[in-house]
């Protein structure tokens, strides 16, 4: 979508007001600046209810934004309301079309920001003012697309960025360990927009988001917050060293001691998680990621491997013929390790590993090693001594990988497998010096003739050790493996 119309805008700005009021007891819980009187979230609210209430439907965006934001002017109330229709006042003075492009909305925003800011008498940063401008400014750098949709994701994640600092920023907020209530309430408004872009109707709900249990709580992760679930258990670890937390599929788990956990949930919820209770149903059979210092990854050709790798120790699995970017980065963000070794075992699964790691900016605990072949991997992870330091095991991997050389043999070739391998290591200079063979059977070949092949390679190489794997691949004959 490259251009909004008022009826659109409208439908997006009703969907942010829905999810602002969600929030909107948390929000007053977190309000103490510029005094604690717990009100940011309903006067915010407020102000957009009476706007709302008396503003039309129209489906010219000028003219529906100038009737708006005189209503938020009318009806605002509290500071943080007045603010806000502040805001609004300075982006409906710059929109006098009836649909509006993405650098429209860019620049109605900033034009929205300085009105407000002029309007404040001595404004501080670590407030909606601070985390709205530096919101769209980096918005604005880092956009090169003209969608709507890219632009709100960027904005999003801008707006959370700078609102994570207010807490820095304000020795109150400080003091009391909390974000401003101001700067949250407009990202959680915006939030809404984003959602109604996405197809996501917000629904005002009845009852509290979330009811919780001393003990533990389950998360449901919904367009996931700023960051991957490493660094936010690190956060959480930061708001008590009692905190246990368990990754799977879809949920965290978090398992507490002398923490009260309703407050512990307000402090997620400060970090835009979407918090609730999942069902029974949903928590079955789910995968669970435990907290490792190093997780292993490969990417696999056949269920051969599969087995393979699983009992040398590797954690997680891609088939190579369905993955995509989208699924290694689902799966990242739940691996709570500070260190990732991932054979990618072909080139293909090295561009998908990279722009997921990228996508995730986790580079600093990854080490990608590129390998060509599932030989490779196997005999890295073959090598591999658990009791070493982890630093130990990764220099391991990537050099062991790299002393491995891999004959192919695809069924075109021949069909005698005897005849090729023993021609195959006939040319291989110093033979005897050599520590092992890897021998890779087709599953025909495996089933029916193994036990004939290795007898034979045994007579003819009695010096060498050859052991023999199989792979349920439909074009290869037989893969040797040299190390």
């Amino acid at each position: 979508m490259k251009t909004i119309n008022g009826l659109q805008l409208h439908k997006m700005i009703v969907n942010g007001f829905n999810n602002l009021k969600n929030f909107e007891d948390f929000i007053n819980s977190i309000n103490v600046f510029p005094v604690s009187d717990s009100d940011t979230g309903t006067n915010m609210v407020l102000t957009l209810t009476s706007a709302l209430e008396n503003t039309k439907e129209d489906i010219h965006v000028g003219d529906y934004l100038s009737n708006l934001s005189k209503n938020m002017l009318l009806g605002a109330r509290g500071n943080s309301g007045v603010i806000f229709s502040q805001m609004a006042k300075g982006i409906s003075s710059s929109i006098s079309s009836s649909e509006i492009s993405v650098k429209d909305l860019s620049n109605a925003l900033l034009e929205g920001y300085k009105k407000a800011y002029n309007a404040t008498i001595d404004p501080k940063e670590g407030t909606i003012l601070s985390v709205s401008h530096a919101g769209i400014l980096n918005t604005i750098n880092k956009l090169n697309s003209d969608s709507f949709l890219e632009f709100f994701k960027i904005y999003l994640d801008e707006l959370l960025a700078e609102e994570a600092t207010t807490i820095e920023k304000l020795d109150i907020l400080k003091e009391n360990g909390v974000l401003d209530a101001g700067g949250y309430a407009y990202y959680k408004f915006i939030e809404g927009m984003y959602f109604s872009l996405k197809g996501i109707d917000i629904k005002v709900k009845s009852e509290p988001i979330l009811k919780g249990k001393e003990g533990s709580i389950f998360l449901q992760l919904k367009d996931f917050f700023n960051f991957d679930i490493y660094t936010f258990t690190e956060v959480l670890k930061g708001f008590s060293s009692k905190i246990k937390v368990f990754s799977y599929d879809s949920l965290l788990e978090i398992t507490v001691e002398e923490v009260n956990i309703n407050n512990l949930i307000n402090y997620i919820k400060s970090f835009g998680a979407v918090v609730s209770i999942p069902s029974k149903e949903e928590v079955t059979n789910l995968r669970r990621y435990d907290d490792k210092s190093l997780y292993i990854v490969a990417f696999s050709s056949s269920s051969c491997y599969d087995k393979l790798f699983e009992s040398y120790g590797v954690d997680i699995i891609f088939r190579t013929k369905d993955v995509c970017t989208k699924e290694v980065v689902d799966t990242f963000k739940f691996i709570l390790s500070n260190r990732m070794v991932i054979f990618t075992n072909g080139k293909k699964n090295s561009e998908i590993t990279k722009e997921a790691i990228k996508e995730l900016d986790i580079q600093d605990r990854v080490t990608i090693i590129e390998t060509n072949d599932e030989v490779e991997c196997y005999f890295s992870l073959v090598m591999d001594i658990v009791d070493n330091s982890i630093e130990e095991r990764i220099s391991s991997f990537v050099n062991e990988a790299k002393e491995v050389n891999i004959v192919k043999v695809n069924k075109e070739e021949g069909t005698d497998p005897i005849s090729i391998i023993i021609d195959k290591l006939e040319k291989v200079e110093d033979i005897n010096d050599k520590s092992a063979f890897l021998v890779i059977l087709n599953k025909e070949m495996y089933q029916y003739h193994l036990d004939e092949v290795s007898e034979t390679l045994q007579d003819k190489f009695p010096y060498i050790e050859i052991d023999y794997k199989e792979d349920d691949s439909i074009d290869t004959l037989l893969k040797i493996g040299e190390f």
